[in-house]
């Protein structure tokens, strides 16, 4: 049986454009093109975690518009279940505005529409608990993301929560008792207070954030690779040198396959390996969605690369 994971997220068409360099403020650079590509974090993690081989269902919002029915397609394309998706009349739908230079290096702004929508009374408890994992993100309103774990915690299901865009989270929250806390350097030094350089900062970062109550901290450092602690575990992963057209959607791909390959194997560290492994090809792609490989490209690329 292929491992369930329920995403509760944002929902986005990512306006891309690739430059020689991102513009300082007022300044005005030449872009080489531009693109409409299907993306939010929610939606990201959703398409990974299914092309990695999971059985993903995803709730959230859009809107009754062209964008709305674009990701629509392509959630279809990628095999979400798209049940539990609501689609707001007079609406937008939610997006991005995204800038990529030379180095695959991006800057992104988010425009939220439909996804501000995402009420508690819309998560669905039967989708929740239909899953193995609960996987969600900071995009949608938090009162529904906590709805969404509270849900999940009371049917004894894993939870992951990969806390971006920074925000508050109370320390009565029930997010406080994820299994899984994934976070980038910038979101570690936010949660924690430690500036995160290196990965013996990580390392001290996912300490100080384990001690909050979640069962596993896990920091990925691009190309430094990526850690975890817990209070039985502590280890490194190395990262895999590729050469970045786009970045935008490798911390997605990252999760979408750590929260597959964990359910597969129970092993949060290989799981780790193969989620940096997808993350690396996803990097020599351009797009969000579009950029993530499928399971049988992973395995062949550890395989490849001695991981």
């Amino acid at each position: 049986m292929k491992p369930r994971l329920t995403v509760l997220g944002s929902l986005n068409i990512d306006v891309v454009v690739k430059c020689r360099k991102r513009p300082r403020p007022g300044e005005t650079v030449m872009g080489e093109y531009h693109a409409l590509v299907p993306g939010g974090k929610g939606a990201n993690q959703a398409c990974a975690g299914s092309l990695l081989g999971g059985e993903v269902s995803i709730i959230g919002c859009i809107g009754e518009d062209q964008l709305g029915e674009m990701l629509l397609e392509s959630l279809a394309k990628n095999g979400i279940d798209t049940s539990a998706l609501h689609v707001l009349p007079r609406t937008p739908t939610g997006a991005a505005f995204i800038t990529i230079d030379d180095r695959g290096e991006n800057s992104i702004i988010v425009s939220g529409g439909a996804n501000r929508k995402v009420t508690p009374d819309i998560v669905d408890p039967d989708v929740i608990k239909a899953a193995d994992i609960v996987l969600v993100q900071l995009e949608t309103p938090l009162e529904s993301v906590e709805r969404a774990f509270e849900i999940a915690v009371s049917g004894g299901r894993k939870t992951v929560l990969n806390p971006s865009p920074v925000r508050t989270i109370p320390d009565s929250s029930v997010l406080w008792k994820s299994t899984v806390f994934v976070m980038n350097e910038i979101e570690a030094e936010y949660y924690s207070g430690i500036p995160v350089h290196v990965p013996s900062d990580a390392l001290e970062a996912g300490r100080a954030v384990l001690s909050r109550g979640v069962e596993f901290a896990v920091v990925t450092l691009g190309e430094q690779g990526s850690v975890v602690v817990s209070n039985t575990l502590q280890e490194t992963v190395k990262a895999f040198a590729v050469d970045a057209v786009d970045t935008t959607a490798a911390g997605d791909t990252y999760i979408g396959g750590f929260c597959t390959e964990w359910l597969r194997t129970g092993d949060v560290v290989s799981a780790m390996r193969y989620g940096s492994a997808a993350a690396a090809i996803s990097v020599t792609r351009f797009g969000a969605q579009t950029s993530i490989p499928a399971d049988i490209e992973v395995r062949r690329f550890l395989k490849d690369s001695g991981g």
